[in-house]
């Protein structure tokens, strides 16, 4: 894992995932805003259609990730995930997560409820990796070193994102004379430090069903 977290495919999709997060972010932001008399639409807003985003980003990081841990290219993941059966029960399967996520107030915190989803996305997505290698059984728990090393990567970008997002909306307000930028912030930086947890858990997850790992 870290030879795939210092190479340039984990730095290209870093960047990737980064714009992603901003226009996702900015978008929910707008729309929120936009939908201020709509209790119906702001609900909907902040409850379905901005989880689901943001999984769907997180599973964006996953599929462009898997290339740097399996011996597979594009085509053949684009192929594997063409299925519209399975992207009907992944997506499904996100936005009742996310659904959930929201109302339990213990875990709706970005810092936490967002590697969760990350999480879940993973397993969703190697889970079908799995299935098309044969695997009979499938484990969602890798093995305990890297339980140990997700636990330590959660309590890190929980509270170094709290700090950066501090910094972050502080120097934005002041220097462009603008109020709220801590919601799109919040939401940038938090997805965007969930992509080494991703890294970790995928890769976990790889050498806990015996799946191919590139070293």
């Amino acid at each position: 894992m870290i030879e795939v977290f210092f190479s340039l495919h984990f730095v290209l999709v870093s960047i990737v995932i980064a714009m992603l997060s901003v226009g996702m972010a900015y978008l929910c932001a707008r729309i929120h805003q936009q939908l201020l008399q709509a209790i119906a639409g702001q609900w909907l807003v902040e409850h379905i259609y901005c989880p689901l985003a943001r999984m769907l980003v997180l599973a964006s990081a996953t599929l462009l990730l898997f290339p740097a841990m399996v011996n597979v290219g594009y085509v053949e993941l684009g192929t594997l995930f063409a299925d519209r059966q399975y992207l009907t029960d992944m997506v499904n399967i996100m936005m009742v997560s996310g659904l959930l996520i929201s109302f339990f107030p213990l875990i709706n915190h970005p810092g936490i409820g967002l590697p969760l989803l990350g999480c879940i996305a993973t397993a969703i997505l190697i889970k079908r990796w799995g299935e098309a290698h044969s695997l009979a059984a499938f484990s969602l728990l890798p093995g305990s070193s890297t339980l140990i090393k997700l636990l330590l990567l959660i309590a890190v970008t929980f509270f170094a994102g709290r700090w950066l997002i501090n910094q972050l909306s502080a120097h934005i307000d002041q220097t462009y004379m603008v109020t709220g930028s801590r919601v799109i912030v919040t939401d940038v930086v938090y997805l965007i430090v969930q992509i080494p947890l991703i890294l970790a858990y995928a890769n976990g997850l790889l050498l806990a069903n015996g799946l191919a790992v590139q070293r």
